[in-house]
């Protein structure tokens, strides 16, 4: 550990209790970067004025030391009258507030934004100006996307589109370094805003944590259906990840028709495929399975589950799929919870995806891999004939990838994002 500690202030607004998959990226690196000399302040929403699901077992992973400021947002009753619902637009100004107070009284060698609420973005132009602080972006889904699909084109798009465009050039302005879960995502922001070629850049997936899979053992067991090969995913749905989707559903389709016997006891559960409030999410993958014949064997629930059940959910599958998106920049923070449960999988993704490369290199025969124009016949053959072998193989036996798994642990990654930021601030470690 370096002699004198470096204060960060970090941009988090969903924050444990608050379960949600941007903030896992801060959760998981606190213990390394305190580890590395690092005296970190979380300054996230309160999550009274959050719409998100709580999980109290979150805060059983937070370091004592790390300090935790909660800001106010304005309430969704009445910001929604006028067509507001978004918590960064909701807290803007009160991050502003209390975070100008915080760094004019503590004076940061770095402020991180970690988050995809991203008009928070904008009030790193201020920081900089009023306090000339140095400022590191992580973006971890594109931002500003001109070429969005009709068919994921959201509501009030026009607005955010508008919004996105105008802050996110202003934004940019003011970084000094920036790190991204997938490389495209800063070449592309490079491409848009010249003067981000002279700006270090960091390509940084998320990483796996060993503690959350200590503490998703200790909920009570669940109880299955021994008859059954439960095949378990729980994840953001979506449009694109219907192709990867249907290669699998087709794949079973066929399993059924050419080996019933063995096919028949497959059943596939999909659970947190929404971002929607509770009970307001619509499935987005089994009208597919619908269409295939295959909504006996398919069910979805779109509502976000708390963090660790849905951990205990993939614990107590027979099999456990992760499908990929077509958008090959796409790379999947749940990939590492997925592999540390030391559970046989199944990922379905385009051969462009980061996520190839890692799955090669820690459990190659858990990858199918695909491309839009490939020979889909043979794609879902394949994915027939393994899952042939592994409902014969039930019960299946652990996968523990061991050593291979290190360099995408979460010590590891927090240890890069270290070297990174004191490359930002000039400092060496």
């Amino acid at each position: 550990m370096t002699e004198m500690h470096k204060k960060i202030l970090i941009i988090s607004p969903y924050f444990p209790p608050v379960n949600a998959a941007d903030m896992q990226r801060v959760r998981m690196s606190l213990p390394g970067l305190i580890q590395a000399g690092w005296k970190p302040a979380i300054l996230k929403v309160d999550e009274r004025f959050v719409e998100i699901s709580l999980d109290p077992l979150l805060l059983k992973s937070v370091p004592e030391d790390a300090e935790v400021i909660s800001v106010s947002a304005f309430s969704p009753k009445w910001t929604r009258k006028f067509g507001l619902g978004a918590i960064a637009l909701r807290s803007l100004p009160f991050f502003w507030l209390k975070g100008s107070g915080w760094i004019r009284k503590n004076k940061p060698e770095l402020i991180f934004f970690s988050t995809t609420q991203f008009p928070v973005l904008i009030l790193a132009r201020y920081w900089k100006w009023r306090f000339g602080s140095k400022i590191v972006f992580d973006i971890q889904d594109p931002w500003y996307n001109p070429v969005l699909p009709e068919n994921q084109r959201p509501k009030k798009y026009w607005f955010s589109q508008w919004i996105n465009g105008t802050l996110e050039p202003a934004a940019m302005k003011a970084a000094d370094g920036i790190m991204a879960v997938s490389e495209p995502y800063w070449q592309e922001l490079r491409q848009r805003y010249n003067w981000l070629n002279q700006v270090p850049c960091l390509t940084l997936p998320f990483g796996g944590f060993e503690k959350d899979i200590e503490i998703a053992r200790e909920l009570p067991p669940e109880k299955t259906n021994p008859d059954h090969f439960l095949i378990r995913y729980v994840g953001r749905g979506g449009s694109d990840m219907l192709p990867a989707f249907s290669l699998f559903l087709k794949a079973v389709q066929t399993g059924l028709k050419q080996e019933p016997e063995r096919f028949k006891k497959i059943r596939i559960e999909l659970a947190g495929t929404s971002y929607a409030p509770a009970g307001q999410g619509l499935p987005s993958l089994k009208p597919l399975a619908d269409e295939l014949g295959l909504g006996d064997i398919v069910s979805e629930n779109p509502d976000r589950m708390p963090y660790f059940q849905s951990l205990q959910f993939l614990l107590y599958s027979d099999l456990l799929l992760v499908p990929g998106s077509d958008d090959p920049r796409y790379t999947a923070s749940k990939l590492y919870p997925y592999l540390l449960t030391r559970k046989t999988m199944m990922a379905i993704f385009r051969k462009e995806s980061s996520v190839c490369g890692i799955l090669n290199s820690v459990t190659p025969e858990s990858l199918f891999s695909f491309s839009p124009d490939g020979d889909r016949d043979s794609d879902f053959e394949k994915i027939k004939q393994r899952l042939s072998f592994l409902i014969s193989k039930k019960p299946l036996p652990f996968t523990d990838p061991g050593e291979k798994m290190k360099p995408y642990l979460a010590e590891e990654m927090a240890r890069k994002m270290n070297l990174f930021f004191r490359e930002v601030i000039k400092e060496k470690s």
